[in-house]
């Protein structure tokens, strides 16, 4: 009896070997892997930790970060994600599918500034302190590479990200790109970039990049009928910075601008010029102020269509007689500006 049960203790401790092997194994392999990670997050937190704004420091710091990242880095980033907390080790996966070339990682790489954007203000400032946002730019710079849906995407992401702290700033430099945008024949495209100009102009931290930009703001006025209330919306914002009036004065007037008084949707543009004539009058701007650097040809400056004498009876008549029966609002704008543009005539005469 006893040596039996000796027999059986003997053959369950055989089995129990093989059994101890490979938990000793598994937990090793899952030791070693936990301190893999550990270490990779910490390198690639050190990159991230010593960002540097140089355009060039950046590339060298995302090429640094692209041969750390592994199935691994990937991993962790997706779950944070999903958790919707991140850091400056999971942007760098972002940003590494930002530059893929194939067009399948780029859009995945989108989506996930998508999602996030409409997370929490700490994560858009995460992305945007970490390469996401120079990512962005890059990519709506090149737009013309890149099929119309993937573009879009781009544009939504900024437009996403732009009015967070710091990302008007960020994004200041793309005002020139997305008027090319906008000039374009594609719509779609056109009507996201506008929606970014007018994110871009609802402070004054980009106000500088538009004054070089005024003319072709109203040249689209003129050459695309379907984006002139978008288009207005941006000049309304831009007209309640003094500093930048005497450039919305300077340059040519829209050939549109009476059509534009006249028509049914006229509310913004009357706003936007009830806002400069405002400004004229309370900082006492004349045609001599004028920024001379971009300045139309005298007859065919904006100031001259509020001032000049060619055109103050048939403004005036427009203004007295154009009339909504159910709209107060639109009244009101007709009347200040009527009354913003007498008054300066009689305080300036021949002005």
């Amino acid at each position: 009896m006893a040596a039996t049960k000796q027999r059986q203790f003997g053959f369950t401790f055989l089995l129990f070997i093989p059994l101890l092997a490979y938990w000793s194994y598994d937990t090793f392999v899952k030791w070693y892997t936990r301190k893999g990670i550990r270490q990779e997050q910490r390198e690639l937190s050190e990159i991230a930790a010593s960002a540097d704004t140089s355009d060039e420091a950046t590339q060298q710091q995302l090429q640094a970060a692209d041969a750390l990242l592994t199935a691994v880095s990937y991993s962790k980033a997706f779950s944070n994600i999903l958790q919707g907390v991140i850091g400056p080790p999971d942007c760098l996966v972002i940003v590494s599918l930002l530059r893929r070339d194939d067009t399948k990682g780029l859009i995945d790489g989108l989506q996930l500034v998508l999602k996030l954007s409409v997370t929490t203000a700490e994560n858009k400032i995460i992305l945007l302190k970490n390469g996401v946002g120079e990512e962005l730019c890059r990519l709506i710079r090149s737009h013309k590479d890149l099929p119309t849906s993937v573009s879009i995407l781009v544009i939504n992401a900024i437009n996403n990200l732009s009015l967070s702290e710091g990302g008007q700033l960020q994004f200041a430099s793309l005002v020139g790109p997305f008027l090319d945008v906008c000039m374009g024949e594609d719509n779609s495209l056109a009507v996201a970039a506008l929606q970014s100009l007018t994110n871009l102009s609802v402070t004054t931290d980009c106000h500088e990049s538009f004054t070089r930009v005024v003319q072709s703001l109203y040249n689209l006025l003129d050459s695309h009928s379907d984006r002139q209330i978008q288009v207005c919306k941006v000049l309304v914002n831009l007209s309640s910075n003094s500093t930048l009036v005497p450039y919305l004065l300077a340059a040519k007037r829209p050939e549109c601008s009476f059509q534009l008084i006249e028509a049914d949707d006229a509310l913004r543009w009357l706003r936007f010029l009830v806002n400069i004539s405002h400004i004229v009058l309370s900082e006492g701007i004349t045609d001599m102020s004028l920024p001379t650097i971009y300045k139309a040809a005298s007859p065919d400056t904006m100031y001259s269509f509020l001032y000049g004498v060619t055109n103050q009876s048939r403004l005036s008549n427009l203004l007295l007689y154009k009339r909504s029966r159910g709209d107060e609002e639109l009244n009101q704008l007709h009347n200040e500006l009527y009354k913003n543009i007498n008054f300066r005539a009689l305080s300036v005469p021949g002005s």
